[in-house]
């Protein structure tokens, strides 16, 4: 809805609610988030920044619901090394759907991260670090 972001940032409370919703249930440890909360807050506290989230999701809402039509044209494949960790425990993005990365990238790395939900970066750190860092060097 239009008014969904300022509804959302209408306080520090409503914000907190609303963004901690998804830390809690979205990562795999739900407290994970507990002690970077507030930091959180303040960074959607920003002019804009709530509504820019939002704004993504209205600008993809039309080819999301061709492809839940199946609708959609067959994308290209990319073919640049693509280096991709997945949360065993993410509860958006399905670990069982792993199996159809093949099908848009060609040169495809894919590790699961036993103890990560939808937040691999911030939930798993060093590994999430290493396997960056790692790509990246073989890269240059």
């Amino acid at each position: 809805m239009p008014w969904a972001a300022e509804l959302a940032g209408s306080s520090r409370e409503t914000c907190r609610t609303y963004i901690g919703h998804f830390l809690r249930h979205w990562a795999h440890d739900p407290h994970a988030f507990d002690d970077d909360l507030e930091a959180w807050v303040d960074n959607f506290m920003r002019p804009g920044n709530l509504q820019g989230g939002f704004d993504w999701y209205l600008s993809i809402a039309k080819a999301r619901a061709a492809v839940i039509r199946e609708e959609i044209a067959r994308l290209p494949t990319i073919d640049l090394p693509t280096r991709v960790m997945w949360g065993r425990h993410d509860p958006i993005l399905k670990v069982e759907w792993i199996d159809r990365l093949p099908d848009y990238f060609k040169a495809l790395e894919v590790t699961i991260a036993e103890n990560a939900g939808h937040f691999v970066h911030y939930e798993t750190p060093e590994p999430a670090s290493a396997a960056i860092a790692d790509f990246f060097g073989r890269a240059r």
